[in-house]
């Protein structure tokens, strides 16, 4: 499965689970490194944050989990969806 049908397939599964209504367009997903997470999403200081969604249409996940398809990365990513 390409991207972007995997972010299509996650994010209808936030929609149905959440109730909020499915948004016109797709996330943006990048991928940071985790010094970014604590910049941006943690404010400097270390945290353990790999996933983060910054109120302007792109969801950030971890640089290590781009090669992984499991579970655990799906939901993650459906948990980001949910705040996009």
């Amino acid at each position: 499965m390409d991207l972007t049908a995997t972010i299509a397939a996650l994010l209808s599964w936030a929609v149905t689970l959440s109730g909020y209504p499915e948004p016109a367009q797709l996330p943006v997903l990048e991928y940071k490194l985790h010094s970014f997470f604590v910049e941006e999403a943690c404010g400097g200081q270390e945290c353990k944050a790999i996933g983060w969604y910054n109120d302007a249409g792109v969801v950030y996940l971890d640089a290590r989990l781009r090669d992984k398809d499991d579970g655990f990365v799906r939901s993650l990513m459906v948990h980001e969806f949910v705040h996009y």
